[in-house]
């Protein structure tokens, strides 16, 4: 199977926003649709990928070439270098229970 970290971006976009779906869905019970949905969004967007990503660290272990900035380190690439992580671990997981 070919894992292109795009690919992965895009499978571990989908898990973060099943997780935040299901936290938010369990902590208001009370709430209708809409007001999860209100909720959601902040959390579901790439800038909160970047956010979950310093937040553990992958800066320090991300070993990025010459030409990325500090700039770069803020923006959409890191968030999907994030995603890609969670994506990568969620193949893992499935691996170790097969």
């Amino acid at each position: 199977m070919l894992v292109q970290h795009r690919r992965l971006a895009h499978l571990g976009d989908g898990i973060m926003n099943t997780a935040v779906t299901d936290y938010l869905f369990f902590k208001f019970l009370d709430v209708d649709a809409g007001v999860l949905t209100e909720k959601s969004q902040p959390l579901k967007e790439r800038k909160g990928a970047v956010l979950y990503a310093h937040a553990v660290g992958m800066s320090q272990v991300c070993f990025l070439g010459n030409g990325i900035s500090k700039r770069d380190m803020q923006g959409d690439m890191f968030g999907e270098m994030f995603e890609a992580l969670m994506g990568a671990i969620y193949l893992g997981a499935i691996a170790i229970s097969q």
